[in-house]
């Protein structure tokens, strides 16, 4: 009984699969290094202060179907009349976009993003 192995494809000659195993090495060796330089542009972005990084819990909240913006103002540690303020809108409209009752135009969304130092796709992506 043959096993198969990974790069070693049954009935192919000898020197068929040495060139199957070296393009899976080359394939290998080429998604590994995308993987690192991905990497250091986060990296490089986090030290800029150009990205951030969120804790678990808040991906938790946002998975589960919470609010973006109640989820980004409490972890900004702001109050409702604190961002309303920094948005330039009223504190109840607020809440009411907080609670799913208002969905917000595009121009208050974007006023809110911008308080909250995120992105407008942060709020509704």
């Amino acid at each position: 009984m043959k096993t198969w192995m990974p790069g070693i494809r049954p009935g192919m000659t000898k020197l068929g699969n040495e060139i199957h195993k070296t393009h899976l090495m080359r394939r290998y060796r080429a998604e590994n290094l995308a993987d690192v330089r991905a990497f250091d542009r986060a990296k490089s972005r986090l030290a800029k202060g150009e990205d951030e990084l969120m804790p678990f819990e808040m991906h938790e909240r946002l998975a589960k179907g919470e609010n973006p913006v109640r989820v980004w103002r409490e972890y900004r540690g702001l109050k409702v009349q604190e961002l309303a303020a920094r948005a330039g809108i009223g504190a109840t409209y607020l809440s009411m976009i907080e609670g799913g009752t208002r969905e917000g135009k595009v121009a208050t969304l974007a006023a809110i993003a911008r308080a909250l130092d995120v992105t407008l796709d942060d709020l509704v992506g």
